[in-house]
């Protein structure tokens, strides 16, 4: 029954030399596979793992550049396909966190231009496709630079002129090894009903008429043939079963059904 699923596009790839030369191949594979299966797809816009360095200010107009002609492309291959399907851009991959930020401080202010000529540039290629925000990692922070409280930093965005740039802000809420109905576990940051403190500051903020999207979530499956790994990156806490992952996934389902009138497309992480 899912009707939506996730893949990556990478800026660089596509544009390297910043200069509208755009090679589209990557982006069309995925705009073909989700039009021969009717399936919505959610697009994370970056650059590639090889190089995270968050965009510069001598960057921001070809990034808006390359928005508009990633919007226009993607509704000219709609357009040509029989099935009708919808893409969403995601901007980028957890801001809040240095490693996804090329190990600078994190900068809640340049995420948040990023996300604002990112939605001009697309709306300007096509008004319809809807540009996500966000893509926050529930943490309580880490001093230094080294990460930032989601709810904080989604509150420093909207102090930067976040508000009319967005259709929907989208959260990892992972379950870290906790029931999907406890509010309480992981000092109630680390847990799947995060997204309500999320959508709390939208409310704040007057856009309690856009939605949360939840574009990872789910629970780390316990694996004796990975258990060292989680074991060494500090994850081990987080391991269920199989029967509980199973269990979780759809109680989390029930639970956003039953009381999140407000979340919009869900998508489990592998």
């Amino acid at each position: 029954g899912f009707d939506w699923y996730k893949y990556f596009t990478h800026w660089n790839s596509i544009d390297p030399h910043h200069n509208g030369s755009y090679d589209w191949t990557t982006v069309d594979w995925r705009l073909d596979e989700a039009c021969a299966n009717g399936l919505n797809l959610l697009l994370r816009v970056e650059r590639d793992a090889s190089n995270w360095q968050p965009i510069q200010d001598s960057e921001m107009a070809a990034w808006q550049a390359f928005f508009q002609a990633l919007a226009a492309h993607i509704a000219q291959k709609r357009a040509a396909c029989a099935t009708p399907y919808r893409v969403a851009l995601e901007i980028w991959n957890e801001p809040n966190l240095d490693f996804q930020w090329n190990y600078e401080d994190v900068d809640p202010a340049r995420y948040t231009e990023m996300v604002k000529r990112a939605y001009r540039g697309a709306k300007a290629g096509d008004p319809t496709i809807p540009i996500i925000a966000g893509s926050l990692a529930p943490t309580d922070g880490w001093p230094d630079g080294q990460a930032m409280n989601d709810v904080e930093f989604l509150e420093a965005m909207y102090d930067n002129g976040l508000s009319g740039h967005f259709d929907a802000i989208s959260i990892h809420n992972y379950g870290f090894g906790g029931t999907p109905e406890n509010k309480d576990w992981g000092e109630g940051i680390v847990n799947f009903r995060r997204a309500e403190d999320i959508y709390a500051v939208m409310v704040a903020h007057g856009d309690g008429d856009l939605p949360v999207w939840a574009t990872e979530f789910g629970w780390l499956l316990e694996s004796a043939e990975c258990d060292s790994y989680w074991h060494q990156i500090g994850f081990a806490w987080q391991q269920v079963t199989a029967e509980q992952q199973a269990d979780y996934l759809v109680r989390a389902f029930t639970f956003a059904y039953e009381n999140w009138p407000w979340m919009g497309p869900m998508v489990v992480s592998n």
